[in-house]
């Protein structure tokens, strides 16, 4: 009797180790989708247009509900978006 009880303890905490996982999150964020996509108007002055033509410094001014004023780099995936385009 006392080993059948020992034998069900030890069966009952292998059980209970035994849970399934939950699935992991996905690691990578995804990318917003064109629907989720918001436009702002706004204005800026042109600082500074780096060497390879990727990216611009850009001061702006307040986008209202958005961000504050500030100066920041901004990246381009097609370079021909700062054709005609000078610090």
């Amino acid at each position: 009797m006392k080993t059948a009880v020992i034998l069900c303890s030890v069966l009952l905490m292998i059980v209970a180790g035994c849970k399934q996982e939950s699935p992991s999150p996905d690691p990578k964020p995804t990318e917003p989708s064109a629907a989720d996509a918001k436009s702002y108007a706004a204005r800026g002055i042109v600082k500074a247009i780096a060497t390879d033509g990727r990216s611009a410094t850009i001061k702006h001014e307040e986008i209202p509900g958005y961000m504050k004023a500030m100066t920041m780099e901004l990246s381009v995936r097609n370079t021909n978006e700062f054709a005609g385009i000078a610090p």
